[in-house]
């Protein structure tokens, strides 16, 4: 293919139009894919569904990615079993390992939730929620 695609260079530098015929059409089809694969997914992405759509294909466990904040819940949401706890000791009830960004330093309130499988860590505003990101089988 390299050899060919040479000798079509050398011929259409030479001047013979059928060469850059040649060429043109080789390289215009996957240029033109590109270019269409391209505006998919710009327009993808200006959209506040393709946006839901690649957010939910770029998931992994245990973390969720949000664009916008929403809307202030006027009450504070609950979780069944909730109960305040300390880190270290929700770090004894959590069934995974429990991180905790040192950006934000110690949390100000930490609860755990539904038998330790969920627990939110509480920085002024900014409110954290963890979980067991792993696959269980149910039947």
């Amino acid at each position: 293919m390299q050899d060919e695609d040479d000798e079509l260079i050398a011929r259409a530098k030479a001047g013979d139009l059928d060469a850059c015929e040649a060429l043109v059409a080789r390289f215009t089809a996957p240029a033109q894919r590109l270019a269409a694969l391209l505006a998919a997914v710009v327009l993808a992405a200006a959209t506040p569904q393709g946006r839901a759509f690649a957010g939910h294909l770029l998931r992994f466990a245990g973390v969720e990615f949000s664009g916008t904040p929403g809307p202030t819940p006027a009450g504070s949401p609950s979780l069944p079993g909730q109960t305040e706890s300390t880190l270290d000791q929700a770090r004894r009830q959590a069934g995974f390992p429990l991180l905790v960004p040192s950006a934000l330093g110690p949390p100000d309130q930490v609860i755990v939730s539904d038998g330790g499988r969920v627990v939110t860590l509480q920085y002024g505003p900014i409110r954290l929620e963890e979980f067991d990101g792993r696959l269980n089988t149910v039947f």
